[in-house]
């Protein structure tokens, strides 16, 4: 692993990326999709027994490492730098990929790094490896540091919930690094809930003659708290809204199936779904599906340049939903909420409040719609909650929803985010970007273990998160770190 030569220079900037990208590639070869951590949490422990450090890792597989202070900060304030193992799972249609085993595979440029056919895990990969960087690196001064790698942050943030509050108590400073812009600094997130729908199915045998399947594929998807105000199509909203408008248009539909979605937290970039119609309806059918094709054309043509939106003949199924379970699910899909629903009265630009149905998917047993709400203020995602359980019980769905992740609130008192301002002016010359998102992090869940806790959230250039476009610039990294170890320096 590289080491930090002179931090004032730029000799070293090779040296530093290749340290970073040597730790990263390592938690690449390990499968780690949300909820399914164990294994790279084994790496992670390993990893801090190799270097010498103490380190626990507890109920929930979260690691926790305690690096000791370098000569002459032995007296400064503990700091915390925090990370979550997991990632989002998303493959390009087509791409074969189990995200249980198979590790991901790097494409690096000169500028970039990726991955062929799936997402990177950059996000909050990246912020792993820096951390094991810093706190490795002999050439890198500081006082006493936590570091802490969290299980789960993706699918319900566990890990953060769960992690005992005695290593936070004690702190001073935590430095959360996944974000995913050099040149911004994050002072506040909005808070989260999981709304999880479920019905029985019931299935009968089919009474029209003709089976179609409908595929929209190829949308650009995205992030659902940080892309969600890029009005990119959701895949499951507009397959369930043409199926809507051809059953509204005097056309009985009987659904045999629907998947929908990869992950909870993005943006569905495909849907498919398999129906019976009567052949005496075909030509009716295939007018109204042109049509909402069209519609669906009119509306996204700025924005998807990539989708298929097909529908054809396929194989008769030998069972379809009730006619009670078709008109629930189609109504839902109608009914439900998504995309961006308020803008904050107090800060430009922000959303407030939006929800994703991220997926959707016809069981053999059952059927199962799963939503996340994000908002900035607690009141607007308790009437999510209401809206939700009143919609699921006029559909017939039963509804799990968990507690709520909290939001971050803004700390006019941070002096952590004047020390990060002051070093990334130092080394750049330029001010840095103060920013409240929309997205969640985990920061939130420490405020609470912590009131007193100074925090701020930062990292290198990502684009394209949660979609098998994320994209790694590399010339952020090396600067991120300098900044990073500058304000080691100015601690006290």
């Amino acid at each position: 692993m590289g080491k930090i030569v002179s931090l004032s220079g730029v000799e070293d900037e090779n040296s530093i990326l290749e340290g970073v990208l040597a730790e990263f590639k390592e938690l690449a070869k390990i499968p780690r999709q949300s909820q399914h951590e164990k294994a790279v949490s084994d790496y992670l422990a390993g990893w801090a027994e190799k270097q010498g450090f103490d380190y626990i890792q507890d109920q929930e597989n979260n690691i926790i490492i305690e690096v000791p202070a370098t000569e002459g900060h032995k007296k400064g304030p503990l700091t915390i730098l925090q990370g979550h193992m997991d990632m989002v799972c998303i493959a390009e249609d087509g791409e074969k990929y189990d995200p249980l085993t198979d590790p991901i595979k790097l494409i690096r440029d000169k500028e970039t790094l990726t991955a062929r056919g799936t997402s990177l895990g950059a996000d909050n990969g990246i912020g792993i490896a820096m951390i094991q960087y810093m706190i490795s690196s002999e050439n890198i001064s500081h006082g006493p540091l936590r570091a802490i790698f969290t299980v789960n942050e993706e699918d319900g943030f566990t890990g953060a919930f769960r992690i005992n509050e005695k290593y936070f108590l004690d702190a001073t400073y935590l430095i959360n690094c996944d974000s995913e812009a050099f040149g911004e600094m994050t002072e506040s997130c909005a808070g989260s809930n999981r709304y999880d729908f479920s019905r029985a199915n019931t299935w009968v045998f089919p009474k029209g003659d003709l089976a179609y399947e409908l595929s929209l594929s190829g949308l650009r998807g995205g992030h659902s708290g940080i892309e969600i105000g890029l009005d990119h199509a959701n895949a499951i909203k507009a397959l369930g809204n043409a199926l809507g408008y051809v059953s509204k248009n005097g056309v009985s539909i009987e659904l045999f199936a629907f998947d929908g979605g990869q992950a909870l937290n993005a943006i569905p970039s495909f849907a498919k779904a398999i129906l019976v119609i009567a052949s005496k309806d075909q030509k009716v059918f295939e007018e109204l599906m042109a049509a909402a094709v069209n519609q669906f054309e009119r509306t996204y043509a700025a924005i998807e340049k990539n989708y298929k939106f097909t529908y054809e003949k396929t194989k008769f199924p030998d069972k379809v939903f009730s006619e009670a379970d078709g008109l629930s699910f189609l109504n839902f899909i109608n009914q439900i909420q998504d995309g961006v629903q308020t803008i904050s009265p107090f800060v430009d630009d922000l959303i407030e409040s939006s929800s994703n149905l991220g997926l959707a998917k016809i069981g053999e047993a059952s059927t199962t719609l799963n939503v996340m709400a994000r908002s900035s203020e607690d009141d607007l995602l308790a009437k999510y909650t209401q809206t939700y359980q009143s919609l699921g019980q006029m559909a017939g769905f039963d509804l799990k929803s968990d507690l709520p992740t909290p939001g971050w609130a803004v700390d006019p008192d941070n002096s952590l985010k004047d020390i990060y301002a002051k070093a990334y002016k130092d080394y750049t010359g330029k001010d840095v970007r103060v920013m409240a998102i929309h997205a969640g992090l985990e920061c939130g869940s420490f405020a609470k273990k912590n009131p007193e806790l100074k925090m701020i959230s930062v990292g290198p250039d990502l684009a394209a998160i949660h979609t098998p476009n994320e994209t790694l610039y590399l010339s952020s990294i090396a600067p991120s770190i300098k900044v990073l170890a500058k304000v080691f320096e100015d601690l006290k």
